[in-house]
């Protein structure tokens, strides 16, 4: 029964290989055949051709109009060029008698096919899916069955493991041997049938090894190796279903024959002996598909290994390996991209360069990994950098590879923050440093290197002096309480100095390079020379450096004529601007407990004068928005350096404290319109629009508080400010009464540069503070310090429509003597003010004589007042000024 049995597999195995192979013997010879009779058709129409054609070619108007019934000759052969594959030969001789008349069976035949034939596009769907599909899903289909077939007599236990076995091999054998037999006659059939040998094999050494147990891993291990390069060398006779087939198997079965120890060594060893065999097949045939396939499984495998390091399945130890696969693997996807060949349609499309790109990429970017889970050991940074190096010589000598450079400079900075992050160790801070200058020395000298007789300098200068203030950055913020002998100011000042001395070479071939490699190192030397100073001392000194590297940026943008310096220095004065403008933490800084020689004045002044210099530097060149910026930025600090100047003054020590007093909010008022006046009184010695409009903005902001928080909301009458003992001199004094007159000093400036509609206001304004003054000044005569008291006396209320009178009048005066309409209108309205108080309240208020000294008083100013107006004003035939 057991003979039986096997006699009956093997011809199942039999009949399941020799059906299909002499159903391809009958397909490839009946294709032979239609082919010589394609052949012999095409062969008889070219003989027509020569035969057919009239040697004297007649005028179009001397030929005859064709009948529609008979066909003419050009009409039988038309068809036929198309439909041959060689060009026609040269035609004999022809006789001067008229051409023979074709057979109309051979016109027919001649036309029948080319009216049948499918369009274009169709046909190509068809060819697809009736010859290359179909050739895939049958390799599928016969290693399915012989899977199946296994399984099936291990279910059963129909075969003893080694029968079983040894028929899945001959059975793959018995594929690849029929595959390259049928190779010359259909190549795609061949194809599909040694792919399914392949993958009968690899099934048969699964088998062996792992589930039978067989044969050793190790003699298994030779056996994939085997079949591996067999594939690979069939696909290149054969083609790419081969290879792929290869592939699979190739990169899967380590994966199944794994063993009970991991073997780095010899599995990535392998790994890269079957990924250059398989880059070279696909550099080869052009097969750009096998390549990515490469490229994906063999970075899979890297992740893995990776993964189970970090996961503690692999020790760390096994990062060698996979360090040196990453770096090999690269290098086999950039030696072969160097070596294929130039004329290659394919390589001017950039695919092949796209490979090696992805390589290198993906081996940097996997480097890091390794090297972050390896707990940033020596040898995984030698990697990286070593890969580092590659991607600046490759980058050298293709440009379109220079963004490697780039990215690997970036990653490796990136990964030292990411180390600086999760903590040193106490003994990790000097092998932190000694990696931070090893790719600092690796990206700024290098980059330094490669711009020479580079297509692109200016990228080339941008790496390499972005890389040195990166790499110096991120070592300073890790290490920077490591006792050394050099201070880090030094080494700044010291980095400063190599790129000066970078940039004379390239000024120097400056014609030849450009500009933008000499202001890339330009900025470098000023960057660190700026960021020397807040290197050493305290924090709050960073925005000073800034300011003054803007003004650095000035003078070298004039010097060497770099508009780039334009550009930069706008960028590096907005981010002056918001630290000193929006950053709340300046509140925070030690300023210090003296008046004005403090922090403030260092930490705004020093900015103040180094952006002001730079405008009037960069404003020789061009009056742009550059330099109004620039103007408009000084100006606006100095507003706030007056305003915290006052927070000091008031609170030493303490800038950020919540109380004002009134005083504080009258000394902002006035400083403010101080300032404005000042910078309006520039503006008429050097006419900026700048000054004109900081002017008019600060002195407005300051009238503005002055009159919303000490005349409204911080009134004294109502907020129980104290405002002093003495009478006249004390705090309303100064609160209301310099405010008020720095007022009417803005509304004559206002007038005279032709303001006239501000100035009105800024009188207005003057005028409402004296009269505010003027009143709590009685307040405070009748109640002291504080005027939140009981309420009034007769003698406090005739006091006010007094006072109200008499600054009626002086307001009139005022008026008369400098011919002001404001002053007069403004008179007008306090006397109506002292009217509406004496009928509407002193007459129901009021008691005694008091009373009657007030009507008597208001009468008497009244008459004066018309007197006046009859005497000084309306007597003038000439109109009066308006201010």
């Amino acid at each position: 029964m057991g003979a039986f049995v096997i006699l009956l597999s093997l011809a199942a195995i039999a009949s399941l290989i020799l059906s299909p192979i002499m159903a391809i013997i009958a397909l490839a010879r009946a294709g032979a055949l239609r082919g010589e009779i394609e052949a012999l058709k095409h062969a008889f129409a070219r003989r027509e051709i020569s035969t057919e054609t009239p040697s004297p070619s007649p005028s179009v108007s001397e030929r005859p109009p064709a009948r529609p019934p008979t066909p003419e000759p050009e009409s039988a052969v038309a068809p036929v060029p198309a439909m041959a594959p060689a060009p026609a030969p040269a035609p004999l001789p022809e006789p001067a008698s008229p051409p023979p008349m074709p057979a109309p069976r051979f016109a027919s035949a001649a036309e029948q096919p080319a009216a049948r034939r499918p369009p274009r596009d169709t046909a190509k769907i068809e060819e697809k899916l009736g010859t290359r599909l179909a050739v895939w899903l049958g390799a599928i289909a016969l290693a399915l069955a012989a899977v199946f077939l296994v399984k099936y007599a291990f279910d059963n236990n129909l075969l003893t493991p080694t029968t079983r076995v040894t028929l899945g091999a001959l059975f793959g054998a018995a594929l690849l041997v029929a595959g390259e037999w049928l190779r010359p006659k259909v190549d795609r059939i061949a194809q599909g049938l040694s792919a399914s040998g392949v993958a009968a094999l690899y099934a048969s050494v699964v088998a062996a090894v792992s589930v039978y147990h067989l044969i050793g891993q190790t003699l298994g291990f030779v056996f994939v190796i085997l079949i591996t390069a067999a594939a690979v060398l069939l696909s290149l006779r054969q083609g790419m279903i081969v290879a792929l087939v290869g592939l699979a198997g190739g990169f899967v079965m380590p994966a199944l024959l794994r063993t009970d120890v991991p073997k780095p060594a010899a599995l990535f060893s392998y790994l890269l002996l079957l990924e250059v065999g398989l880059i070279a097949v696909t550099f080869a045939r052009k097969w750009w598909a096998l390549s990515a396939a490469t490229l994906v499984a063999s970075m899979v495998w890297a992740i893995v290994w990776i993964a189970g390091m970090h996961a503690g399945t692999f020790p760390t130890e096994h990062g060698l390996w996979v360090g040196l696969f990453l770096i090999l693997s690269a290098t086999a996807f950039v030696i072969t991209e160097r070596t294929q060949r130039r004329d290659d349609i394919r390589a001017r499309f950039g695919i092949p360069g796209f490979f090696s790109w992805a390589a290198m990429g993906s081996g940097l970017i996997l480097a890091a990994f390794l090297t972050g889970t390896a707990q940033y050991s020596w040898r995984e940074w030698t990697f990286l950098w070593i890969l580092s190096a590659g991607c600046l010589v490759l980058g050298r000598f293709d440009p379109s590879k220079e963004g490697l450079a780039g990215l690997a400079a970036l990653l490796g900075a990136a990964l030292l923050a990411i180390w600086r992050g999760e903590g040193l160790a106490a003994n990790d801070e000097l092998r932190f440093g000694m990696v931070a200058l090893a790719f600092g020395l690796l990206f700024a000298g290098g980059g330094y290197a490669c711009l020479w007789g580079s297509t692109r300098p200016l990228a080339w200068a941008v790496i390499s002096s972005v890389a040195a203030l990166l790499y110096s950055l991120v070592a300073y913020c890790a290490i920077e309480r490591l006792p050394s002998p050099l201070s880090w100011g030094i080494v700044s000042v010291c980095v400063a100095a190599l790129s000066i001395a970078g940039a004379f070479p390239l000024g120097r071939r400056r014609a030849r390079l450009g500009s933008g490699p000499l202001a890339a190192y330009a900025v470098a030397a000023t960057t660190f020379i700026s960021l020397a100073v807040p290197l050493e001392l305290d924090r709050e000194w960073i925005t000073v450096a800034w300011a003054l590297e803007v003004a650095a940026l000035a003078w070298l943008g004039s010097r060497l004529a770099l508009p780039a310096m334009r550009i930069l220095a706008g960028i590096l004065a907005a981010a002056v601007g918001i630290r000193l403008l929006l950053n709340p933490a300046v509140l925070t800084y030690p300023i210090g407990e003296l008046v004005l020689v403090n922090w403030l004045l260092y930490g705004y002044g020093i900015p103040i004068i180094a952006l002001t210099w730079a405008a009037h530097i960069f404003r020789k060149t061009k009056d742009d928005g550059l330099v109004h910026g620039l103007e408009g930025l000084a100006i606006a600090l100095g507003f706030v350096l007056l305003a915290l100047q006052v927070r000091q003054y008031f609170h030493p020590a303490d800038i950020g404290a919540s109380t004002c007093s009134l005083a504080e909010w009258g000394s902002f008022a006035i400083a403010w319109m101080g300032y404005g006046i000042v910078l309006s009184a520039c503006a008429c010695r050097v006419p900026r629009p700048s000054l004109r409009y900081g002017g008019l903005i600060a002195a407005g902001l300051g009238l503005i508080e002055a009159l919303l928080l000490p005349c409204l909301a911080q009134n004294p009458l109502w907020s129980r400010h104290p405002v002093g003992e003495l009478p006249v001199v004390n705090m309303l004094l100064y609160v209301y009464g310099v405010p008020g007159l720095l007022a009417l000093v803005f509304a004559r400036q206002l007038a005279r540069a032709g303001c006239r509609t501000h100035a009105a206001y800024a009188a207005v304004a003057s005028i409402v503070m004296f009269f505010i003054l003027l009143s709590l000044q009685v307040r405070q005569a009748f109640h002291g310090a504080v005027l939140t008291g009981p309420t009034p006396s007769n003698a406090e209320w005739y006091a006010y429509s007094a006072a109200w009178i008499v600054f009626g009048f002086a307001l009139l005066l005022v008026g008369i003597l400098s011919r002001s309409m404001t002053a007069r209108y403004a008179s007008l309205a306090v006397m109506l003010v002292a009217i509406a108080k004496v009928f509407l309240f002193d007459t129901r208020e009021l008691r005694d004589l008091y009373r009657v000294f007030s009507f008597l008083g208001l009468g008497v100013s009244l008459f004066l007042l018309a007197f006046l107006y009859q005497r000084f004003v309306f007597r003038r035939k000439e109109p009066c000024a308006p201010q």
